[in-house]
């Protein structure tokens, strides 16, 4: 499975919950590089099944903002 099939995969298993792109890094195995996901994530956001925004992220429990994704 390449990596953009494994994010979405990973965001539409998880649905509706948000993440940031270090936890969805640190979800994918072998662990993906942040900013090899951000670029994809990024891609992702321009279509209608996700969301980007800044809010929460669910797979951290920092009460900050962060910049996260979900499938919707």
């Amino acid at each position: 499975m390449q990596r953009p099939d494994q994010i979405i995969a990973f965001l539409t298993s998880n649905k509706p919950k948000a993440y940031c792109d270090d936890c969805i890094a640190a979800a994918l195995t072998p662990q993906a590089n942040r900013h090899y996901v951000a670029s994809i994530t990024n891609s992702l956001a321009k279509t209608p099944p996700f969301q980007r925004e800044h809010g929460q992220c669910s797979g951290n429990r920092s009460e900050s903002e962060k910049l996260v994704i979900r499938a919707v």
